[in-house]
């Protein structure tokens, strides 16, 4: 159904993160889906929360507060969800990839981080699970996806791992 160009599995750390997503799956463990706040993050955080939970997940999410917690992955958003519980996999969405104090802290905390965004960045990224983001890697033909596209390639990559490629073109691809 995908065209070779259009592979979900040419995006680098991608099967790093389909493999650490179904491993919390099936421990049961808890998934948080962190959004940013705007169209792109909001659009992203509901499709794979509600992608994640109809696998199986034990998925909660969280959508930063722009006017109290700053830009992205901040440290002040981390403290505040913290409040709320402490999952073991934080999946950031249209965000994090320079966010690197944040999943410091996570990491020592024991929390696993993959990021999806499309931002540009410095020389300097997170020190995360996985990135995925095709502007991190030149090796990647669709540089210009927004977040919620780096969202539906690592949908597509889940369904293709667990062979649900019908259900998911049907249900996220053929709207």
């Amino acid at each position: 159904m995908c065209d070779k160009k259009d592979n979900p599995f040419l995006l680098k750390n991608i099967e790093v993160s389909v493999e650490r997503i179904l491993k919390a799956i099936t421990e049961q463990e808890d998934i948080l889906v962190f959004g940013h706040c705007d169209c792109d993050g909001i659009a992203s955080t509901a499709i794979l929360y509600d992608f994640l939970t109809q696998l199986g997940g034990r998925v909660w999410y969280y959508v930063l507060n722009r006017n109290t917690e700053s830009y992205g992955l901040s440290e002040i958003a981390v403290n505040n969800f913290l409040k709320m519980g402490s999952p073991n996999l934080v999946i950031t969405v249209d965000c994090g990839t320079t966010d690197i104090r944040s999943v410091k802290k996570l990491k020592e905390r024991g929390i696993d981080t993959i990021i999806t965004d499309h931002h540009e960045c410095g020389n300097e990224i997170s020190d995360a699970v996985a990135i995925i983001n095709p502007k991190v890697h030149d090796d990647y033909s669709s540089r210009e996806l927004a977040g919620v596209g780096v969202v539906l390639k690592l949908i597509i990559a889940l369904c293709k791992k667990k062979k649900l490629e019908e259900e998911c073109y049907l249900r996220y691809i053929d709207i």
